[in-house]
């Protein structure tokens, strides 16, 4: 199963993340797996280390405090990742990248419920927090959303399935929960599933394989618990 890093964006510095409280993102030092905070430096150490697929959300595009356009900023790097994975916030419903290999990932965190549709087709990220599915507007239990996408065939290309209050935490993985989710998301029709959130360990990993197609994975690469 793959494992994709994730590199957190924040003033243009990789961030560490804890538990989507945005505003107490600080630069990540003392990586096992990047050398420096920098963005240039972070992405060469990845590819280095032979991952191919990568996870950036730049927040400040998510939160819309920036207008920079971070694929031509770094695209002499990005340009060498098989996929890049994208989460620049609402804009990446619509915006148009050069490269290729970028594929922009929109957040049910940045629709209103009744814009789920929105999503059809599209690299869906399913924000959660705990059973809920977090919106703009409002948070719906996961139960709810997924069979107003059966009934009204809501069909994402691709679904991570993002456990907010874990990202970050180390704090384990809720198993029933994923394969649960997973398992109604191929019944609907959607063809790849990513986790992240909680990760901790191989262990957490291999739980998994037969759930999901790919594990996005921050904190334990950056501490060295999973090489």
């Amino acid at each position: 199963m793959k494992i994709i890093p994730v590199l957190d964006i924040k003033n243009l510095l990789v961030v560490q993340a804890i538990a989507g409280k945005r505003e107490e993102y600080t630069p990540l030092i003392d990586s096992k797996l990047i050398s420096s905070p920098i963005i240039e430096r972070a992405l060469q150490d990845i590819y280095v280390e032979g991952y191919r697929e990568i996870y950036i959300a730049d927040i400040d595009l998510i939160e819309e405090r920036s207008s920079h356009d971070f694929v031509k900023l770094y695209s002499h790097m990005l340009s060498l990742f098989n996929k890049v994975y994208l989460d620049v916030g609402r804009r990446g419903i619509e915006y148009y990248y050069d490269l290729s290999n970028i594929v922009p990932v929109i957040g049910t965190e940045y629709v209103e419920s009744q814009e789920l549709a929105l999503l059809h087709d599209k690299t869906m990220s399913l924000d959660m927090f705990n059973e809920n599915v977090k919106f703009k507007d409002c948070l719906k239990h996961y139960e709810e959303v997924l069979y107003l996408m059966y009934r009204l065939s809501i069909v994402p290309e691709r679904v991570l399935i993002i456990d907010l209050e874990r990202v970050g935490t180390l704090s384990g993985i809720d198993y029933e929960k994923i394969c649960n989710i997973s398992r109604k998301l191929r019944d609907i029709g959607v063809r790849e599933i990513f986790y992240g959130g909680g990760i901790r360990c191989i262990e957490d990993i291999k739980k998994l394989e037969n759930h999901v197609d790919a594990v996005i994975v921050g904190s334990a690469l950056h501490r060295g618990y999973i090489r």
